[in-house]
Parts: structure tokens; C-alpha cells; sequence
């Protein structure tokens, strides 16, 4: 049978939305990425002391926060998206320019500091929610996977080249890849303001948000996972030295781009819940596994392994895809700028207090602390409530057990 070629415009609409919104989430990951390890080597080659460092990332930590918190207040309608967006990716562009004028001297680092933060945080919560307003439920988990997987993939691919240049270079560089993204708002946002999925003409108060049971049951092990998780890198790096630490480090960001697809679709089979509790299980028995032999280097290659996998599931369901699940279709924006504070927080802690920490505690009571710490982060998660709808999850079933029936009618007729 022929395919109509509306069938075709259609289809190809929607492959060109999904690209526009992959690239739009992952070149801000990317780009965020990249300028936070180029602004960290500046600082360390200046060799500030510890409390000044701790001050310029705090600027940048609060810089994202804050901006990410009163975006997604003034946020009320789809042209102030736009325009937000536009913002966002111009920021961007001027950051990564703006650390050219990196001197030794506190308040300029301070300033580059809090442009990258805002440049990260101001925008982030709005295009998560346009990703929520314009992907069907049931294919969330499917898409953040994608997400991921490009982010850290492409995060490698801009680490090799940016190694290879100086400063000035880099700095264009990085202007360059964060302004293509604006190709996504050209490409999809620009032109239309439909969305896939209905929105309630409700808006939460952050308050009225915290009162809301599931977000607090997904939100504690959220929290709880990411205070002690910043822990384990600088414990790392101390113990077995930048050469295996890093190539430990590169093994497991291979990890969580693969097991971010496959996160991804569990999620969009199963539900949200179950992978989530697998994740922070898996998560337990890594670091139970360090508690116990952190001297031993096979301990850590099977730790790299258990938190690559971990950190692929836990990342696209409560980094990407919850808060927009818990919006229930009103506007999404709030939900993500709370969700992503502590994913901010812990990288703020493992670049400031995880060396310190990793310092002056022993690193098996430190592994043991974090493995009883997240066992506990998994009590809220049993009280949770399952996001994707149930009709969804009985759908599924049903085909899967159709599927069956016809394998085995198949099985028994050619007999």
C-alpha cells in the first residue's frame, strides 16, 4: 500500500521536532560542560586559596539557581519562552567570550563566574518545559535517553578539540557550538507555538508545589543522592591518581550515555518508579562495594560500572523526565528549576568541598556512609507514586501478552 505523502510531511515534522529539541537540551548540557572545565583550569592555574575558589564557584552556583527560580516565575505563555530562549542562548555566546578577561583579580572571576551561571540556569527550566509541553508522555523517557546520550557523546567529542587549543580559541569555539543552537528555535520554536499534549491553564506556586506529596517523595532522594554523590570523584582521583581516575571517569560516562537509552525506554515501558529504585539500589551496592575494598583496584572498575549504569537511569528520570510527568500538563517551568537544584548543588560540593572532604576522611567511611545514606533516599521513593498513566502501563501489557499469544499460536500451527 502506498503511503500518503501527508502520512510522510507528518512524519517528517515530527523527526525535525525531535531532533530541534534534542540538539536545543543537549548543546546547553554540552556547552556547559565544556565552559565549567575550561573556567575550572583558569582558576586552578591561577592558584586561588580555598576560600576564594569556594566564593567564585558559589557565585556561579547561585548565579544558575537564582536565575533558573525567577525565569520560571515570569514564565506564563509560549512568546515569553521564545523569548527567554533567545536570551538564554545569547548569554551563552557572550560567556564564553566573556572568559577572555580572566584575570587574577577577585571581582572579574566573580563576574565570569555568575554569567556562566545564569547562562546555564536562565533558560534551562524553559526549555524543559517546552520538551514537557511538546513530547507525549509515554515517549518522555525514549527522548531524555537520546538527550543524554548526544550530550555526553558530543561533551567528549568538544573536550578533544578544545584540549588542543589555547584559551582565545576555545573561547570562540565554545561562542560558536552554543550559538547553533539557535537553529532550534529557527527550526521548531520559531515557527510554530502548537504542542503535542494539553495544557491546564494552572500555575503552582513554588509553595503549593512543596505541598504536593509525589514531588517531595521523588524530590528527598533527589536531594539525598546528590549531597553525598559529589564524594566519590575527588576520593577517586586522590586514591588511584588522575591517570586512572580520569580513564575510570571516561569509562563511565560511556556507561551512562548507553544505559541512559536503555533507562529511557524501561522507563517508558515500566514506569518511572521502578527504574528509579533499581537505579539508587544499584547505586547502594557501588559504594557498599568501596566501603569495603577502596584500596583494591578492581573494586573501583566494578563500582565504575555499577554507577555508569545507575547514573544513566537516575539521570534521564529525575534529571529530565519526572518534574514534567508531576506537572500533570500545567506549565512545567517550576517544577524543572527545582528539579534541577540539586544536580547544580552537587557539582558546586564536588569541586569545593569533595577535595576537602576526601582529604581528612577515611575513604571507606566515607563510602560506607554514602551506601547507608542512599539505601535510606530509597524509603521515600516506596511512597511515590507512579507517573506514567496506568492506562498507558495496562496498554502495554496487554499488546505484550497479545504478542505471546501469537508466538505461541505460531509455535503450535507449524507443528
Amino acid at each position: 500500500m502506498p503511503i500518503h505523502k501527508d502520512v510522510l510531511c507528518r512524519n517528517g515534522i515530527l523527526i525535525a521536532g525531535a531532533i530541534s529539541k534534542i540538539w536545543l537540551i543537549s548543546n546547553a548540557f554540552i556547552w556547559y560542560f565544556c565552559i565549567f572545565f575550561l573556567f575550572r583550569n583558569i582558576l586552578t592555574e591561577i592558584e586561588l586559596n580555598y576560600s576564594v575558589n569556594t566564593l567564585i564557584w558559589l557565585t556561579n552556583f547561585s548565579g544558575a539557581a537564582v536565575s533558573a527560580i525567577v525565569c520560571s516565575i515570569t514564565i506564563n505563555s509560549t512568546k515569553k519562552r521564545l523569548h527567554a530562549l533567545t536570551l538564554w542562548i545569547f548569554l551563552g555566546v557572550f560567556s564564553s567570550l566573556l572568559v577572555l578577561l580572566y584575570r587574577e583579580i577577585f571581582i572579574v572571576n566573580v563576574v565570569i563566574s555568575f554569567f556562566i551561571g545564569i547562562s546555564f540556569g536562565v533558560g534551562l527550566p524553559v526549555c524543559m518545559g517546552y520538551y514537557t509541553d511538546t513530547t507525549p508522555i509515554e515517549k518522555r523517557g525514549r527522548l531524555a535517553g537520546l538527550i543524554l546520550l548526544v550530550s555526553y557523546a558530543g561533551a567528549f567529542g568538544l573536550f578533544i578539540i578544545i584540549t588542543n587549543f589555547d584559551i582565545v580559541v576555545n573561547a570562540i569555539i565554545l561562542a560558536i557550538f552554543r550559538g547553533s543552537s539557535f537553529l532550534s528555535i529557527l527550526t521548531s520554536l520559531g515557527k510554530s507555538s502548537e504542542t503535542t499534549t494539553s495544557r491546564k491553564e494552572i500555575i503552582f506556586t513554588y509553595t503549593e508545589i512543596f505541598r504536593q506529596k509525589a514531588f517531595v517523595y521523588y524530590f528527598i532522594p533527589w536531594l539525598m543522592f546528590s549531597l553525598v554523590n559529589y564524594l566519590s570523584l575527588p576520593v577517586q582521583l586522590m586514591s588511584l591518581g588522575e591517570n586512572v581516575g580520569n580513564t575510570l571517569v571516561l569509562i563511565e560516562n560511556i556507561l551512562v550515555g548507553i544505559f541512559a537509552i536503555v533507562g529511557g525506554f524501561l522507563s517508558d515501558i515500566i514506569g518511572r518508579k521502578r527504574p528509579t529504585i533499581i537505579g539508587f539500589l544499584l547505586l547502594g551496592i557501588g559504594y557498599g562495594i568501596l566501603g569495603l575494598s577502596s584500596e583494591n583496584l578492581l573494586g573501583w572498575y566494578i563500582y565504575t560500572v555499577i554507577d555508569g549504569i545507575a547514573w544513566g537511569i537516575l539521570e534521564v528520570v529525575l534529571l529530565l523526565t519526572i518534574w514534567g510527568d508531576l506537572s500533570q500538563g500545567t506549565l512545567s517551568e517550576k517544577y524543572y528549576a527545582l528539579g534541577g537544584l540539586p544536580y547544580l548543588l552537587s557539582n558546586f560540593l564536588r569541586i569545593t568541598f569533595g577535595p576537602y572532604i576526601a582529604r581528612n576522611v577515611p575513604a571507606y567511611a566515607i563510602f560506607s556512609f554514602v551506601a547507608f545514606f542512599l539505601f535510606l533516599a530509597i524509603f521515600p521513593l516506596t511512597l511515590a507514586p507512579e507517573t506514567l498513566p496506568e492506562r498507558t502501563l495496562k496498554e502495554r501489557e496487554l499488546r505484550s501478552y497479545i504478542e505471546k499469544a501469537k508466538r505461541v499460536r505460531e509455535k503450535f500451527t507449524k507443528g
